[in-house]
Parts: C-alpha cells; structure tokens; sequence
C-alpha cells in the first residue's frame, strides 16, 4: 500500500563504518518493518533493503520499524547479535526488547570472527540517519551522548564486579 499524503513518511539512512565488513550505504524507506540479515532464497542485497553479504549475520538477524513517530530496532534470535552504541540488545539466540534508534546512533549487526588474530569475517557497523517525511531527525546532544557513553560503561563494569564477587563468595562459602 502507498502512504497517503498525511501519513509520515519514514527513512533511514545507513552510512557504513570505518570499522565496518565492507557495504555500500543504504536508503530504505519503511513502510513496514525491514528485516535485516544474509541472502536467502528470493531475497537479494540492494541499495534499499538491509540484506548483507556478511558471513557473521543470520539469516533473520534484527527487525527495524517506524511507529508512532519513532524508530525501532529489535534483534531476532541472531547467533552474534545486535549492537546499539556498542551495547548489545540481548544474548545469543534471545529475541530482544525493541529499542529506540535516534539519528547518530551507531548499530552493529554480528560481531568480527577472529582466526589467529586476523579478522577473518567483520561484522556490519553503520552510523545511522533517520528521516522523517524527508527532515532528518535530530540525534542526541553530544555532550549528553558522551555522558550517557560513560554511564554505560560505569553500569558494565559494576556488572563484571558484581559477577567476579558472586564468584569468589561462591568459592570462599
């Protein structure tokens, strides 16, 4: 179905990274949810569709939507994941919660395969653009993203300390 002219019409825009498998960029508007993944039987890669020819991705590997305003990302039971900002959306095999994608933000699909210290298959890295009725949206402040930045990592950290004193108090008990 087209969107009518009172319908929003959303875009997103996803640059590859320098740390990115190679990929050119994407321009897909979503009129319903996209499914981001490997080629599979019909499915091909283009310009407009989150198809990768990337070793790490699977088949079904995230779902991105736009609704009521905003922008969506979700991991579908990948094997490596999905990354927003450099956190991962849930464990290997487990569907995640959907979570909001703001312009800027940076989204990671797999993570590198390493054989003997070499990159053997990279992942997919981009920075994202988010469009709405061709105005790009607004992303986060920097300065406020910086902070959020460093919570994140205060928040992982505990996590990891907590983990470790679990594991010595199991070992003293």
């Amino acid at each position: 179905k087209m969107a009518t002219s009172d319908e929003a019409m959303p875009r997103i825009v996803l640059i590859p990274h320098a740390r990115s498998h190679p990929f050119a960029q994407r321009d897909c508007v979503l009129k319903e949810p996209l499914k981001v993944g490997r080629p599979v039987d019909k499915k091909r890669i283009s310009q407009n569709n989150l198809i990768f020819d990337c070793r790490v991705l699977s088949r079904n590997h995230a779902l991105i939507w736009f609704e009521n305003g905003m922008f969506y990302i979700q991991d579908t039971k990948s094997s490596n994941g999905t990354f927003v900002n450099e956190c991962r959306l849930s464990p290997s095999g487990e569907e995640s919660a959907p979570v909001e994608m703001k312009t800027r933000d940076v989204i990671q699909f797999g993570v590198n395969v390493n054989v003997e210290k070499k990159v053997t298959h990279g992942c997919i890295i981009a920075t994202v653009k988010l469009f709405v009725n061709e105005k790009e949206l607004p992303g986060p402040d920097p300065d406020i993203q910086q902070v959020l930045q460093v919570i994140q990592t205060s928040l992982h950290k505990e996590q990891e300390l907590e983990n470790k004193l679990a594991n010595m108090q199991e070992v003293l008990i």
